[in-house]
């Protein structure tokens, strides 16, 4: 499932290159005690130290109850004329607890503790902790305006020792202005409404052995990324749908792509999908001419050139040759668990987990199930159909499912895919008053009015089950 880019927090995988910061210290060089009071302000209490991680002087945790900043202060303020820039931390996070904070817009005295100085705009990685899972934190984009705090945006977020944490600052020239927050490959964004100050650092709360190892501090990119080469682009279609991946160009300014946009036909389809591959499958025709363009943004908020393209559609009646599940209509052979498709040679193996039961004997079989049809290689180049879902690659433990496709102009659902106990995926695109149906060969309707799951002999499942956002398989319903 594509997430789209919009304004308040979200999260979107990016990739990631190099980038020429102003401040960019080599590693075990870093020595944060010795930048002076003409270059930043030092507010609160600020320890500096080894935290045992080889970098010299690291900015320090000092305990519950105090905080320190620094605060640029505009030595190299031709840098900032416009307040567009960049800054990326590295964290020591050896122990749970504590507030590391990047200060965006701010005033030199800014200090965001309880009771807080200056104003400023924070994105502030709130009390790590760790547990046997491993460790998770609060993400807060927090405004300060001398008097009250104001919550833009929030989302719990995986942590670990030396982490990097990269937050650039975007002017739009409107009264808010973009700020958006790369965490281990993931963009989250939030609104700004300070249309001044510099950037900083701080700790709160820490523990003397947590602290900042590293901070680079660069003037924001308005160099555009390169074009998408058009040769690498491949592209297989179907009746109702159009499959599309490419390799994405090294970016030279070493900002890093992290969003594409795409137009059909000169209407925007999405303008805020990550991947380097793409489906198309809201209002496709077969025996169509399509033409498509791809353009690129960097993590600096800059869009490429578009690359164009045009695609045809089969006549209606074109079979895809991927086919996983046992379907009704279908030829298998097999007899120890598994199904070998006739047609598609797909290996379909299922292990009964457990049936829930209920009263008069109707229950509900749960089976791990595999399809190794994992991948598709046609005109358009190898395309990896699988996915991970926390059971290995091509494995799934369910009952069943139901999936969302949006259309990316309206945010209203084009079709759904219902998933049976076995993983054969059926298309429910026939919508009679938020009941979904499929013209393949299932009986299942799905009133999306109640999230109930109807079957034909009048039982139903209630889909209350829904996969979070950062999930492989975002979006989708599981019966409760």
């Amino acid at each position: 499932m594509k997430l789209r880019f919009a304004c308040g927090l979200l999260a979107l995988p990016a990739l990631l290159a190099a980038y020429d910061y102003d401040y960019n210290p080599k590693p075990g060089a870093l020595n944060l005690g010795s930048w002076d009071s003409a270059t930043f302000a030092k507010n609160g209490t600020v320890a500096f130290g080894s935290p045992g991680s080889g970098q010299t002087n690291s900015m320090l945790g000092t305990g519950v109850n105090s905080s320190g900043s620094l605060i640029e202060l505009g030595a190299k303020s031709a840098v900032y004329t416009s307040a567009q820039y960049e800054i990326s931390t590295q964290l020591r996070i050896q122990t749970s607890g504590g507030n590391f904070v990047q200060y965006v817009r701010s005033a030199q005295s800014a200090l965001s503790t309880s009771s807080s100085g200056g104003t400023f705009f924070a994105v502030e990685l709130q009390n790590p902790t760790f547990n046997s899972l491993g460790c998770m934190g609060t993400l807060k984009f927090r405004q300060y305006d001398g008097v009250n705090f104001t919550l833009k945006a929030q989302s719990q977020v995986p942590c670990y020792d030396h982490m990097i944490i990269r937050t650039v600052v975007i002017s739009t020239g409107g009264a808010s202005d973009y700020v958006w927050t790369m965490i281990n490959g993931q963009v989250y964004a939030a609104y700004c409404d300070l249309k001044t100050g510099s950037p900083g650092i701080g700790l709160a709360d820490a523990p003397t052995v947590n602290g900042v190892e590293r901070v680079q501090i660069g003037a924001r990119s308005l160099l555009a990324p390169p074009v998408i080469d058009r040769t690498t682009i491949g592209t297989s279609s179907f009746p109702d749908r159009v499959d599309m991946h490419w390799t994405d160009p090294v970016d030279p300014n070493g900002v890093g792509v992290f969003i594409h946009g795409i137009t059909r036909d000169g209407v925007y389809k999405d303008s805020g999908f990550s991947e380097n591959d793409y489906t198309d499958n809201t209002n496709v025709l077969a025996s169509q001419t399509y033409s498509y363009q791809i353009v690129s943004t960097s993590f600096h908020g800059v869009t490429s050139a578009p690359v164009t393209f045009t695609v045809n559609t089969p006549a209606p009646g074109a079979v895809d040759p991927r086919r996983v599940g046992v379907r009704p209509t279908g030829s298998y052979w097999g007899a120890m668990g598994e199904n070998i498709d006739n047609l598609s040679g797909n290996l379909n193996f299922t292990v009964p987990m457990l049936q829930t039961k209920a009263r008069g004997g109707w229950g509900v079989p749960i089976n791990l199930i595999y399809n190794s049809q994992m991948w598709r290689k046609d005109n358009g180049g190898t395309w990896l159909m699988g996915q991970d879902v926390g059971y290995g690659m091509g494995w799934r433990l369910m009952a069943g499912s139901v999936t969302p496709s949006f259309d990316n102009q309206t945010y209203v659902v084009d079709h759904w895919t219902y998933t049976d106990s076995t993983g054969a995926e059926y298309r429910m695109d026939v919508n009679t008053g938020g009941v979904w149906t499929s013209k393949e060969s299932v009986y299942v309707s799905f009133d999306a009015n109640t999230n109930k799951l109807w079957f034909n002999n009048g039982t139903f499942w209630y889909m209350g089950c829904i996969s979070g956002g950062d999930e492989q398989d975002a979006g989708t319903r599981y019966p409760t």
